[in-house]
């Protein structure tokens, strides 16, 4: 079974490595922001952490 986003899905989990500044401003995103963007061809997210997240929201 795999693990589905909260209200609040960070990052990391979703496959990006963050790094100091991320961490301490605590970059989160909601998963409706996240699929906001995969839909508009938002270019504020690496090509790498789209397929991840994609990856990782698919269900079982």
């Amino acid at each position: 079974m795999k693990e589905k986003p909260g209200v609040t899905a960070s990052l990391y989990r979703l496959g990006k490595n963050l790094n100091r500044e991320e961490v301490s401003d605590g970059f989160f995103m909601t998963p409706d922001d996240i699929e906001k963007s995969l839909k508009t061809e938002d270019k504020n997210f690496p090509h790498d952490f789209k397929v991840a997240f994609e990856e990782f929201s698919k269900t079982p």
